[in-house]
């Protein structure tokens, strides 16, 4: 099951984020999250553009590299200006029992197993930048009930910007009690709201995936 939370930067209409879940063929399910470059509508229309090209690549069967790989190249031809969007791809693996991430230029994303947390980062640049790159991969096993949580740049800084703040997600997803995806979701956007007093520096994105072993 899935939920997913969004908040425009304060001043905005609309947010530079855009994600989508994939069920590509009943045994692969797919969490999409691309961060435009800046905030509004021109943000969201590059995230946008990198989104559907993901589903599109993703549904004619290209593995998740390949299809990064792909993006990268078309954002690169038609980029006239310095447009580039960030890239963050969950697969949940439901026969092989694994989950992997692609990561372009993405915040990190954390994954709670038997209350255990663990942050996966990722250290390259975002699409639309380098005409040749290096995709990045993490795989996990699914041996237990798997929590995973991805989030845009709006909701990974405030770390960052605040010494204070610090950890700040990793202890949420501690003290959380529920497994409902939707509840976590709502909860962390809210937090991160919170944390910066109601005014929201960047396009904000959560998105929570509760995988259940079978």
């Amino acid at each position: 099951s899935a939920g997913f939370a969004s908040m425009p930067k304060t001043g905005e209409k609309v947010s530079g984020d855009t994600f989508k879940l994939i069920n590509a063929d009943g045994k692969n399910y797919y969490a999409v999250l691309s961060d435009g470059m800046g905030s509004g509508a021109s943000a969201g229309k590059e995230s946008g553009a990198a989104v559907s090209l993901m589903e599109k690549f993703i549904k004619a069967g290209f593995d998740s590299d390949t299809a990064v790989k792909l993006i990268n190249s078309s954002l690169l031809l038609k980029s006239s200006r310095d447009s580039f969007s960030t890239l963050d791809l969950c697969r949940v693996d439901l026969s092989g029992g694994t989950l992997s991430f692609t990561k372009l230029g993405a915040a990190g994303s954390y994954i709670k197993k038997d209350n255990e947390i663990t942050k996966i980062k990722a250290c390259t640049l975002p699409a639309g930048i380098l005409k040749d790159i290096e995709v990045e991969n993490h795989y996990i096993s699914l041996a237990t009930d798997t929590m995973v949580v991805l989030v845009s740049d709006g909701v990974a800084d405030i770390e960052l910007k605040n010494e204070k703040c610090r950890g700040w997600l990793k202890q949420e997803l501690k003290n959380i009690n529920t497994s409902n995806p939707q509840i976590i979701a709502s909860r962390l956007c809210r937090k991160a709201q919170s944390l910066q007093d109601g005014n929201v520096g960047d396009d904000m994105t959560v998105i929570v995936l509760n995988i259940k072993k079978v």
